[in-house]
């Protein structure tokens, strides 16, 4: 009893395997190599850096990521139609025109008496901006955006 038991497990879990690996073949009529071309020709040329075959939904697309020229494409290729689903640029060679030290002056200078806790550069939309912490005399935390080309404050939250 135990054996049949153990054998009907095996036999569905390996019809289950066999139904999932026709899912992935069916539904994908793309291979890597002509998503790999579609990536490219979008960024306008470039070299692809990553590739992942994605499965959402009862759906399938490749996530591919070509750099070209200091800007980052991912890009989210349906695997079935080719067609391009997303298209998302980050610039990484955005200007600074300001330095980790002046953003640092910027931000004490928004906030008497703190005192940096983080500072990080954003690149988001082909703009650079720096995020910095501060945390003030009485303890609560201020987070100021510093725009990294004209040393603008853009933003400036309070936590407390």
């Amino acid at each position: 009893m135990q054996f049949k038991k153990i054998s009907l497990v095996l036999c569905l879990a390996a019809f289950s395997f066999n139904v999932q690996a026709d899912w992935v073949n069916n539904s994908t009529k793309l291979t890597a190599s002509d998503a790999k071309e579609i990536a490219i020709n979008a960024a306008r040329g470039g070299r692809v850096v990553d590739i992942e075959l994605e499965r959402r939904k009862g759906s399938a697309y490749y996530e591919v990521e070509v750099k070209n020229q200091g800007v980052e494409h991912e890009i989210k290729i349906d695997a079935t139609t080719g067609r391009i689903l997303k298209h998302k640029t980050e610039n990484k060679t955005a200007q600074l025109n300001i330095s980790r030290d002046q953003a640092k002056q910027i931000a004490l200078t928004a906030v008497r008496g703190g005192r940096i806790t983080d500072i990080d550069l954003e690149n988001k939309r082909a703009a650079a901006y720096y995020e910095v912490e501060v945390r003030d005399a009485r303890g609560n935390e201020h987070e100021l955006k510093i725009d990294a080309q004209s040393g603008k404050v853009f933003s400036h939250k309070i936590d407390d």
